[in-house]
């Protein structure tokens, strides 16, 4: 079984938050946020795929 795969494209909003690789021969990382705008790499239109998703971040609730 594949597992999952999220991919996606310049212009598009990140669909989740993380380190994300550029698909292609020449290759570099960007941190996203959801939501964001995902970007383009060296002026040109690329595929991107998420490498690393941000760990959710946890409140801290004080016990009583």
């Amino acid at each position: 079984m594949k597992p999952h795969t999220t991919v996606s494209t310049t212009g598009q909003p990140c669909p989740t938050s993380g380190l994300w690789q550029s698909m292609g021969h020449f290759k570099t990382t960007v941190p996203v946020k959801s939501g964001k705008e995902m970007p383009s790499y060296c002026g040109s239109i690329v595929e991107w795929i998420l490498l690393l998703p941000d760990r959710p971040q946890h409140s801290k609730k004080s016990k009583l």
